[in-house]
């Protein structure tokens, strides 16, 4: 059973390693963070957030703190189900589609779709998720 988590571990950081290179697009940035969110990956999901939407990160992690190994087993599908952009505002907005996905309020999987929405603005040329309007 070891064996199977560190090969699952190793291709997740082959995936994160490779979407790194996928910054410059908000549909990517959007789905590597709710894929760091919804598997507990918290060390990267700071990647993709801005300086202030740091503090709603930290919160997310205390607050999942007690799932975390439920969280890491899980193996959410995401898609992207729009994107609008403004290259002159320098802002975007990701809609994602989540299923199979570990709930916190219902401690199981949950099949049944959800969808969120992400606010993103580039910084230094590179596309950040922002949260709670910061």
């Amino acid at each position: 059973m070891k064996s199977i988590l560190k090969i699952w571990l190793l291709g997740l950081l082959m995936q994160l390693n490779l979407s790194c290179s996928s910054g410059n697009d908000p549909r990517y940035v959007a789905e590597d963070f709710a894929e760091c969110i919804y598997t507990a990956d918290f060390e990267h999901a700071y990647d993709y957030v801005t300086t202030d939407a740091s503090e709603v990160v930290k919160f997310i992690e205390a607050m999942s703190s007690k799932y975390v190994e439920k969280l890491q087993e899980s193996d959410p599908e995401i898609r992207v189900l729009s994107c609008e952009v403004d290259e002159k505002k320098g802002t975007a907005k990701v809609k994602l589609e989540i299923k199979n996905y570990y709930d916190l309020d219902k401690k199981m999987i949950n099949p049944e779709p959800e969808t969120e929405t992400y606010d993103l603005k580039k910084v230094d040329d590179k596309w950040l998720i922002v949260l709670n309007g910061k």
